[in-house]
């Protein structure tokens, strides 16, 4: 498996060099492997729980305060390894609209700079989704998420005054 131990010393790094300035530091998923044809609500198959496990170790230490899912259980899935081991950090549900979801990352990427300014967050989201949330939060464009690719983590690192900062990474196996 990748680890991104390095990764996250990079990010904390950027992220100490600004401590003048205001850092946000946003972690971005996609929800790990689900079980395929069980209908529109299906559970992480075996391999997505073993990613949410990976994904709880490469976050552990990351100082998150915030976790931003949808209303689906993958991504409740996803993160929830994670946030048994840590109790104290607050969840946020932002349900995704279907007939909305062109508007939705703008909409999550203004919700979290502003509820969660200065402070480290992770979110786990869905394929249509991670790429545009990525462009609001760095203003750059990453590649589309194909159906089978569940390893790409995003680090953005926002300081007031200064452009947005990015680190792709993966974690889990391929």
């Amino acid at each position: 498996m990748h680890r991104v131990a390095p990764v996250f010393l990079a990010a904390l790094l950027l992220s100490a060099s600004g401590c003048a300035t205001e850092t946000t530091t946003i972690l971005v998923v996609r929800h790990a492997e689900k079980i395929l044809n069980a209908g529109d609500d299906p559970h992480l198959s075996d391999a997505g729980n073993a990613r949410a496990q990976e994904l709880a170790k490469v976050a552990e230490n990351a100082h998150i305060r915030s976790v931003y899912v949808t209303q689906y259980q993958r991504t409740k899935e996803t993160a929830a390894p994670f946030l048994a081991a840590h109790s104290d950090i607050a969840v946020r549900a932002v349900p995704v609209n279907i007939s909305g979801v062109k508007n939705y990352p703008k909409e999550l990427a203004s919700t979290i700079l502003s509820a969660d300014r200065g402070r480290t967050v992770l979110v786990v989201s869905h394929s249509n989704i991670v790429p545009a949330l990525v462009q609001e939060l760095a203003h750059v464009k990453v590649p589309d998420i194909p159906d089978n690719e569940f390893s790409r983590l995003y680090i953005i690192i926002v300081r007031r005054g200064q452009p947005p900062a990015l680190i792709a990474a993966r974690y889990g196996a391929p």
